[in-house]
C-alpha cells in the first residue's frame, strides 16, 4: 500500500509473506495431533517482529488456538488435532493487521491394524497310506458271520489362509496379499463291513481205556449198568448227573452236561460182551467223550 508524503515521497508498505510448515505433516484421523510454524517475513525476507498477531482458520479439526503471536524470530506455531474423518484440513495463518496469509494441507489418512487370517476347512488330498490291515481278521470270525473291520491310515490335508487388516477409522476389514497355504497330515479311520471265514472247529474227543457206555442187547433189562458211566482222565460221568441219560435204542447215553459244558459220546471204540445179573448179557461199548 502506498500514501502520498508531503515531500512527494510515497509509503509504500507491502503484504507480509507466511510460510506454513508443519511436523508431522501427515496425521491419521484417529484425533492425532501436529505443530504448524509459521514463519513471517516483510516483503523483503526478513523476520518480522515479536508480538505480530496471527489469527489461524482450519477447514477440519481443531486448532489449540485461534490467535498466536511471533517471537523474536518472526515465528508462531499452534497445534491441529485431527478429525475422525479421512480426507484432511487446509489451514490458513493470516496477519489482519499488516496483511499477508499462508494455507498448508494437512492430510488425515486412514490406519490399518493387521487382524487374524481366515482359514479354509482342512481338506483331503490324495489316497491315504501307511494303513494297517483291516482288523479284526476275517479269519478270526466265524464263517459266514457279518462284522465291522477298521483299519487306521494315514491321511494329508491341505488349507489356505488369508490375511486380513482392519481399519481404526473406518473399521472397514480387507485382505492383505493372496492366499497362502498350509499343509499338515493326520490319522484316519476306515470302516467296511466284512463276512468271517474261520471254519467252525470240530468237537474235542479224548479216549481211555475205562471209557464206556453200556448198551442193552437183549439182556440186563433193568440193570443200571447200562450207560453206568464214562471216565477221561479220571473225570467220571453218570447217567444220573445231568443231559441226556438213555436213547431209546440201543439205549446209550446221549449228553451230559458238566460244568456248563456239553459232553457227548464220540466214535465207538470197543466193545464186548460181558455177563450180568440172572443170566443176562450186555454189549459193553467203548467210545470217545467228545465237547464242542
Amino acid at each position: 500500500m502506498c500514501e502520498p508524503t508531503r515531500n512527494g515521497w510515497n509509503n509504500c508498505e507491502q503484504e507480509l509473506i507466511i510460510v506454513l510448515t508443519a511436523a508431522p505433516p501427515t496425521l491419521v484421523a484417529l484425533g492425532e495431533v501436529t505443530y504448524i510454524t509459521a514463519t513471517v517475513t516483510d516483503a523483503y525476507g526478513s523476520p518480522v517482529e515479536a508480538g505480530i498477531p496471527i489469527t489461524w482458520t482450519t477447514t477440519s479439526g481443531t486448532l489449540g488456538a485461534s490467535v498466536t503471536h511471533t517471537n523474536a524470530n518472526g515465528q508462531t506455531v499452534v497445534n491441529l488435532k485431527s478429525s475422525n474423518q479421512i480426507g484432511g484440513a487446509n489451514v490458513t495463518a493470516s496477519a489482519l493487521q499488516e496483511g499477508g496469509s499462508g494455507t498448508i494441507w494437512i492430510p488425515f489418512t486412514d490406519k490399518w491394524t493387521s487382524i487374524a487370517p481366515t482359514y479354509t476347512p482342512w481338506t483331503p488330498y490324495g489316497a491315504p497310506f501307511n494303513c494297517s490291515a483291516w482288523s479284526p481278521d476275517a479269519a478270526t470270525v466265524a464263517q459266514g458271520s457279518s462284522f465291522t473291520q477298521q483299519q487306521v491310515c494315514t491321511q494329508n490335508y491341505y488349507q489356505y489362509i488369508q490375511a486380513r487388516e482392519q481399519s481404526l477409522v473406518t473399521g472397514q476389514i480387507r485382505n492383505v496379499g493372496g492366499l497362502t497355504a498350509n499343509y499338515t497330515s493326520g490319522q484316519i479311520t476306515n470302516q467296511q463291513t466284512a463276512v468271517g471265514t474261520m471254519t467252525p472247529a470240530g468237537p474235542s474227543c479224548a479216549y481211555s481205556g475205562s471209557t464206556w457206555i453200556g448198551a442193552n442187547s437183549g439182556g440186563c433189562r433193568g440193570n443200571l449198568d447200562r450207560g453206568k458211566e464214562l471216565n477221561v482222565n479220571g473225570q467220571r460221568f453218570f447217567p444220573n448227573d445231568a443231559g441226556g441219560y438213555y436213547s431209546t435204542n440201543p439205549y446209550t447215553v446221549l449228553f451230559w452236561f458238566v460244568g456248563g459244558v456239553k459232553y457227548y459220546p464220540g466214535k465207538l471204540m470197543s466193545s464186548s460182551l460181558v455177563s450180568c445179573a440172572k443170566g443176562e448179557s450186555t454189549d459193553l461199548l467203548r467210545f470217545e467223550v467228545c465237547h464242542d
